[in-house]
């Protein structure tokens, strides 16, 4: 049995062993491409998107408090890695994008006004 260089794994000796080390290796080959399909349509998306889009995903990530099981439909809303804006989550964190871009835009966020800015963002 000879193992490869920098791989715990035999080197198959058997025909059916070979067989089924090759089966493995294309279906393993098929979800990469795939998986690569879906990257680059994704970064495609980011690289389209808004930095208003940008901050609402953030956001999402780091403020939202409800149950991804069945509270938030966000990631029901990402299909193939593209983002339905229209979708009922999508809007609301947009919508709170929207109010910090416009806020940091009118007034910047100071250290005795950012506790009750964020209050109001998230009700």
């Amino acid at each position: 049995m000879t193992v490869i260089k920098n791989s715990s794994k035999p080197v198959p000796s058997t025909v059916s062993d070979i067989f089924r080390e090759e089966t493995e290796l294309a279906e393993m080959e098929r979800q990469l491409k795939q998986r690569q399909k879906l990257l680059a349509v994704a970064k495609r998306e980011l690289d389209t998107s808004t930095p208003t889009h940008h901050l609402s995903i953030a956001m999402h990530e780091r403020l939202c408090r409800w149950n991804h099981n069945d509270g938030c439909g966000w990631h029901y809303e990402i299909k193939n890695g593209i983002h339905n804006w229209d979708g009922s989550s999508h809007k609301i964190w947009l919508q709170k994008a929207h109010l910090v871009m416009r806020r940091v835009e009118m007034d910047p966020v100071t250290p005795s006004n950012i506790v009750e800015f964020f209050e109001k963002l998230l009700d």
